[in-house]
Formats: structure tokens, C-alpha cells, sequence
């Protein structure tokens, strides 16, 4: 459903979202034009992920290439599935660190018109396409006390 979000997204959706994900990466997109004849364009997993996420971004990921790879996921939809609940878990961990509601996170980051879902794809793409680890509490607490 359109109000559904990634920490509520049950069995029954992940099921849901990863089998739609899976048929939409092998369906055929736009043609392409070479110079001697026309081609049929698969999806493909990248732009599968992107209309996942366009199609319900409280609860889905705009999966690409470079974190899937980093992360050792398929192109399948059982592996979209498994990087839902990853995030999932790894938003779980977030709020509870910060003790809030999922969906307060994106204001209390300065990102409200954000979606918790896409904020954990924007952290995944900085620390594993990026390779930036996020601070440790010590370097935090160093770095408030330079204020």
C-alpha cells in the first residue's frame, strides 16, 4: 500500500516488493537505435530498483549498481529482498540509538522532505560506494568539543 514504510514493511511485502522488483528488472524498457537495426533495452536491476522506489519511496530503496555490488547482492529478486530487510535493520538501529520514531528522522537530520528509506540509501552510497566510515561516538564527541 502507498503508506506502508520500510519499518513496517512486513513479510508479505517484502515478498510483494522483491517478486515485482524481480519481473520488472527482466521486462523489456525502451528500444535503443543502433545504426543498422533497433534493440529491445532490458530494465535491469538498477532501473527496476530506481521505479521501485519511485513507485513507494516510504518503503523502498532506489537500488544501484555500486552498493549492491559492494554489499555482494545479486541482480535477483531475492537479493533486492535481502537489501530491504538489511535497511530495514539498519534503520531499526538508527532510531533506537537516537530514541526517536522513524519518522522523525529525516527532521531531526535536517532532511524532512527525505524518507527514512531514502536516507538509508544515501548512507549506504556514502559509506559503501564512498568508503566513508561514519564517525565513531569518541570522534563526535572530539569534534562537538572544537564548537
Amino acid at each position: 500500500a502507498p503508506d506502508v514504510t520500510l519499518d513496517s514493511l512486513g513479510d508479505g511485502g517484502l515478498d510483494t516488493a522483491s517478486q515485482a522488483y524481480g519481473d520488472l528488472a527482466q521486462r523489456i524498457g525502451p528500444r535503443r537505435q543502433l545504426p543498422e537495426r533497433l534493440i529491445d533495452v532490458r530494465f535491469g536491476p538498477t532501473t527496476a530498483g530506481k521505479a521501485m522506489y519511485a513507485v513507494r519511496p516510504n518503503a523502498l530503496l532506489p537500488w544501484d549498481d555500486a552498493i549492491r555490488k559492494k554489499l555482494g547482492y545479486g541482480e535477483d529478486a531475492g537479493s533486492y529482498r535481502r537489501a530491504l530487510v538489511r535497511a530495514r535493520s539498519e534503520l531499526e538501529e538508527a532510531v533506537e540509538d537516537a530514541d526517536i520514531d522513524p519518522h522523525e528522522l529525516p527532521a531531526l537530520i535536517g532532511r524532512p522532505q527525505s524518507t527514512p528509506a531514502k536516507l538509508v540509501d544515501e548512507h549506504d552510497w556514502v559509506r559503501y560506494t564512498l568508503g566513508h566510515e561514519p564517525p565513531t561516538r569518541p570522534e563526535l564527541e572530539r569534534w562537538l568539543g572544537w564548537l
